[in-house]
């Protein structure tokens, strides 16, 4: 299982993903910092989900191979965009905008989603959950 980049609160939760330092950053300092142009893409799955497939994997036969998991396919500004939602006053602070970076999207839906279908939950629930795990609500 080849995940994409996983957010969400968890007892190891990684702040150098972006989507958690986007979290982190929007209520502590009120303000993201965005390093390029904040187009380019990235494939994101929720831990939870990652959870749920990887303990799913025990129980069902699927059969061999490599399978990418991730739910979305954003840009940066997706995503500062939802967050906008869960904190209405966030600016964005553009970091680098001359530079042009990486596009690392996956084909959606996974195939691995014909075997172990994914729990239906919309990225700004589980950003909302997010928050209120931090006692950000």
């Amino acid at each position: 299982i080849r995940r994409g980049n996983v957010y969400g609160y968890n007892p190891c939760v990684r702040f150098d993903a972006v989507i958690n330092r986007f979290m982190f950053l929007a209520h502590t300092e009120g303000r993201i910092k965005i390093n390029g142009s904040g187009q380019q893409h990235r494939a994101f799955v929720h831990v939870d989900k990652v959870g749920h497939t990887l303990a799913a994997l025990l129980h069902h036969e699927v059969p061999t191979g490599i399978y990418n998991l991730a739910e979305h396919n954003l840009s940066v500004n997706d995503i500062a965009d939802i967050l906008k939602d869960l904190y209405p006053s966030l600016e964005r602070l553009y970091i680098n905008q001359h530079l042009q970076m990486r596009e690392l999207q996956v084909a959606t839906p996974v195939a691995i989603t014909k075997y172990l279908p994914l729990p239906e939950r919309t990225i700004l629930s589980e950003l909302e959950t997010f928050r209120e795990a931090f006692g950000l609500s």
